[in-house]
């Protein structure tokens, strides 16, 4: 059974984040690949983002072989809508999960986050 995602193909069962809108700092339930998987990008999606002109948010990927190590892969600071491949570097790990931070006075945003491969 190959462990291949093709890129911006978005398989339901890679999603990080389902689309929904967010405003406060969250750490993301961790996705269980099922074995070690060979992701090299993360395809985040910010459909709006609101707040005023200082409204943006972190977003960081993280990977673990255990889910109870965690280590940031990529992440990015998103201050506008837009579809942005975060690259991740073709670790191999099992468990993945996101952990966003808003700044700005009333800032969310809606937005989604799955995992792929070029």
């Amino acid at each position: 059974m190959s462990n291949t995602i093709h890129i911006n193909t978005c398989d339901s069962n890679l999603m990080l984040k389902n689309s929904g809108e967010e405003s406060q700092a969250t750490q993301g339930v961790s996705l269980d690949c099922g074995s070690t998987t060979s992701s090299t990008v993360c395809v985040v999606e910010v459909n709006t983002l609101t707040g005023g002109s200082e409204a943006e948010f972190d977003v960081q990927i993280q990977g673990s072989y255990d889910e109870s190590d965690w280590t940031t892969v990529a992440g990015m600071l998103v201050d506008q809508q837009g579809k942005y491949n975060l690259a991740l570097g073709g670790h191999d790990y099992r468990y993945w999960r996101y952990v966003s931070n808003y700044e700005g006075d009333g800032t969310s945003a809606v937005w989604s986050a799955h995992l792929a491969a070029s």
